[in-house]
């Protein structure tokens, strides 16, 4: 229904809303991001992934294993929910979060991969 829909594009809207905000906090003096959509899989499993990069500072690799946990910050500032809920979003809707290797020229880079619209 439009309703079904016009909610879960607001669930994701929020998903990469995260994203972005936790990118602009790892850039206080400027930098860049990327954003790159890539089509895969093949017939019902086809998919489409999002891929967000930034040029902010790097995730350590101790923090890289909890960066999903609920209340888990490296700001002093920060709820430790964005990232927390971004995945439950993404999971809900059938698809998957992740840290990944960032491109050349990138810090940190993260992946939303989705099953695609029918």
């Amino acid at each position: 229904s439009t309703e079904q829909l016009g909610e879960r594009l607001k669930q994701m809207r929020q998903v990469f809303m995260n994203i972005l905000l936790n990118a602009c906090d790892a850039m206080p003096d400027g930098g860049d991001i990327a954003i790159t959509f890539e089509p895969g899989g093949e017939g019902e499993a086809k998919t489409v992934e999002v891929r967000i990069g930034n040029t902010g500072a790097p995730i350590s690799p101790d923090d890289a294993g909890h960066i999903f946990d609920p209340f888990f910050s490296t700001r002093d500032d920060g709820t430790g929910l964005g990232l927390s809920i971004a995945r439950q979003i993404v999971e809900s809707h059938g698809g998957e979060i992740r840290l990944d290797s960032p491109a050349p020229g990138e810090s940190v880079c993260f992946s939303v991969t989705l099953p695609a619209a029918s």
